[in-house]
């Protein structure tokens, strides 16, 4: 035993005529003491002086009890317990983690907590640790997904207009990046080129909007924000775009 009672109780591992024993059913790196001693018809001899013999040590067991320590909207953190060193002391700590695109390269740590940062907003990693002790790696734990909070989506870009008259245009844009929590509405505004822009000229789910009613001939500019439960984005570069011009009056 690696911890041995000092003051330990003998067990009678074998009687017999044959001069060899073999001890089974012991632990990598496991310490006993063996003495033997012989009986003849007059009875029992004393025993032999002890003698020290060990197990060779193994890999580290499985690491016990990964979990996710905490997230925020940029990282995740993970802890975990000990593994049974299997007789030789544990040195290290080996981890992987997976983003969603495979495992990557193995890192190695003394701590026992690891914390993954630079991710995005809603994204989910794996983390998968393994004991190392002088034998070498043991094996990988369960991996363990840990998912980061969800922030404010991305602000939507590509804005297109089409269907251009002299006093109307449609505006469409591809829905932007959620990050972590569905984009429930769009806020567009809309206003004359050289004009501050003040108010929403339209609130909604839809990913497009037609805008009727407008000067001919004039300059707008355009630009959207994407709302979910974390709140708004910042808006979308401005984009200009032109009315058509009108029909000339008739002569006079």
């Amino acid at each position: 035993n690696p911890n041995p009672n000092p003051n330990p109780e003998p067990t009678e591992l074998y009687q017999g005529p044959e001069l060899c024993f073999n001890v089974s059913g012991l632990s990598p790196g496991e310490t006993v003491l063996l003495r033997v001693r012989a009986q003849s018809q007059v009875g029992w001899g004393e025993y032999s002086c002890p003698v020290r013999a060990s197990t060779a040590p193994d890999l580290p067991g499985l690491v016990e009890d990964l979990s996710v320590l905490g997230t925020t909207r940029t990282s995740c953190s993970w802890c975990w317990g000990s593994a049974d060193p299997n007789g030789s002391p544990l040195i290290a700590w080996i981890l992987q983690v997976d983003q969603g695109s495979g495992w990557g390269e193995p890192l190695t740590d003394t701590a026992q907590q690891y914390t993954l940062q630079g991710i995005s907003p809603g994204s989910s990693s794996w983390l998968r640790v393994a004991a190392q002790n002088a034998v070498g790696q043991g094996g990988w734990s369960e991996p363990i997904v840990a998912v980061a909070k969800p922030s404010v989506p991305r602000p939507p870009h590509s804005v297109e207009v089409s269907e251009i008259t002299d006093s109307s245009f449609n505006i469409a844009w591809p829905p932007p990046e959620d990050n972590g929590s569905p984009v429930l509405k769009y806020s567009l505004q809309l206003a004359q080129d050289g004009e501050n822009f003040n108010g929403v000229e339209y609130e909604g789910a839809a990913s497009e909007y037609h805008a009727v009613g407008l000067e001919t001939g004039v300059n707008y500019r355009i630009r959207v924000q994407a709302i979910n439960s974390e709140g708004a984005s910042t808006f979308s570069a401005s984009h200009l775009v032109s009315t058509a011009a009108g029909k000339p009056d008739p002569p006079t």
